[in-house]
């Protein structure tokens, strides 16, 4: 990875080219540090790229610093007695190596049991293990989000007497949630990390969104009517939600 110096600071970063990308972006998160994405087809210099990082430097380093304990959380995952989040609480993890061919995830009454094959517990390449346990997790978090997250829109929409379209669950990098103008909604699958009230508050943001595609002052008004404590759990989902991260 390439690296510059920032007040002194040296900071890493990859650069990524993204077919989505309309302008050059930075983006920083705990799995993959500060990236730099690029529109697949432009040409950018190296020289554009530190000229931009460095007009951006007391920008940089703070965040970066925000996001350093999260990092270190997220990395030190996937061993033998490390903990997950899951709706709020956090349980160990109790790796048992056996037959098979892929990873399984199930939880116990305190604890995640994880089933690793005899072949990827033996490899000596520690990613490759890493990556297996993230994407099994991963398949994980997504199955208890669409057994979980459908009920609790269906009861919060008939209470606020809307009508919805599909429910999704997906695999989002930035976002929590979305509703679009068709009245479909999508959500984290990394929302079953966090406290049931938190999930409940990001299905009624949503919900929210079918009278008023903005976040303005009646927006608002909306979302504490159906749900008082908002400033809350939005509140805790800014602070903790660094660490809900696979």
């Amino acid at each position: 990875m390439p690296n510059i110096t920032l007040n002194g600071e040296t900071v890493s970063y990859r650069v990524r080219r993204s077919t989505r990308a309309r302008q050059i972006s930075l983006r920083i998160s705990p799995d993959t540090g500060l990236e730099i994405v690029i529109p697949q087809r432009a040409k950018v210099a190296q020289a554009e790229i530190e000229t931009m990082l460095r007009s951006r430097t007391d920008w940089l380093l703070k965040h970066l610093a925000r996001y350093q304990p999260a990092a270190q959380a997220v990395s030190a995952r996937y061993a033998d007695g490390s903990s997950m989040p899951y709706l709020g609480g956090d349980y160990p993890l109790r790796l048992l190596t056996g037959r098979g061919k892929s990873v399984r995830v199930g939880l116990e009454a305190d604890y995640f049991r994880v089933h690793v094959p005899q072949s990827l517990a033996e490899d000596a390449r520690q990613d490759t293990r890493q990556d297996a346990l993230r994407d099994a997790f991963g398949r994980w978090y997504a199955q208890q989000a669409r057994a979980y997250i459908p009920p609790r829109v269906a009861e919060h929409a008939a209470r606020m007497g809307l009508r919805y379209g599909r429910v999704s669950i997906k695999d989002q990098k930035t976002r929590w949630g979305s509703a679009s103008s068709l009245n479909n909604l999508n959500f984290n699958r990394r929302l079953m990390m966090a406290p049931a009230a938190v999930i409940d508050y990001v299905i009624i943001h949503e919900l929210c969104h079918f009278w008023e595609m903005n976040h303005s002052r009646r927006y608002w008004a909306l979302v504490e009517q159906y749900c008082p404590d908002y400033k809350m759990l939005r509140g805790w989902l800014r602070t903790n939600g660094l660490l809900l991260q696979l």
